[in-house]
């Protein structure tokens, strides 16, 4: 799993060169107790070439145990910046999302 997020970054680093030197960094991330169903948790950092160090950050949490009842959706991604960027992804039904923060709450 860690070798695939990893890849990913290296990837979008490679793509991002293109419009400016991007760094990112991945890094496995240590819950304090051990998760039931054995989730993988990552942290990316990138630094922009307007930071001086490593600013913006994404925490990626994977979960094979847990059952999704509703389909996954192809979305478009909402890009409102200056380049253009015409993609979509996968991505969970909101009642899917809800019902997760529910249980989370739970």
């Amino acid at each position: 799993m860690g070798h695939a997020i990893r890849e990913s970054c290296e990837a979008a680093t490679v793509f991002l060169d293109e419009y400016a030197p991007v760094e990112i960094v991945c890094e496995r991330y240590t819950e304090r107790g051990p998760h039931p169903g054995g989730q993988a948790a990552f942290t990316i950092c990138v630094r922009f070439p307007w930071h001086r160090q490593l600013h913006t950050r994404v925490k990626i949490e994977i979960t094979l145990d847990e059952e999704v009842l509703k389909p996954a959706l192809k979305r478009r991604v909402i890009h409102e910046y200056g380049e253009p960027l015409e993609a979509e992804i996968r991505t969970f039904a909101l009642e899917e999302i809800v019902a997760e923060k529910l249980r989370a709450i739970l």
